[in-house]
């Protein structure tokens, strides 16, 4: 009788580590969708390697039709607003870890006043 209790806790505990895992899963896949940049994305958050100096990010920006707002928390963040009809779901940045909207999450850029300046955020 006790060996068939052990094996319905055994099963109970596979059961909730799948069920958590899927549950991990779905939310780091939303959070992807809604983080991406999409072709109506006006700010970018370009995150690079925390080694990566400022000026060699900022050469790196350079190279592509881009406008530097600022950095991040941190400098090996920047927020960038691509230039009038480049599509921000194209950018790809050399020696990037991430391209990411930067008003997505909030936490690069609060918001956008209705004069089009930005509020800083978090970062």
């Amino acid at each position: 009788m006790a060996s068939l209790e052990k094996i319905g806790a055994n099963e109970r505990g596979r059961a909730a580590l799948a069920a958590a895992l899927l549950m991990c899963a779905g939310t780091a896949f939303l959070t992807g969708l809604t983080v991406l940049p999409n072709a109506k994305t006006r700010h970018l958050a370009v995150i690079f390697p925390p080694t990566a100096a400022l000026t060699d990010i900022l050469g790196d920006l350079s190279a592509h039709p881009v406008q530097f707002i600022g950095t991040g928390g941190w400098d090996n963040i920047v927020v960038v607003r691509p230039e009038d009809g480049v599509q921000a779901d194209h950018m790809q940045f050399e020696n990037a870890l991430f391209v990411v909207d930067a008003l997505a999450g909030g936490a690069c850029l609060s918001a956008e006043s209705r004069s089009g300046s930005l509020k800083r955020g978090l970062l």
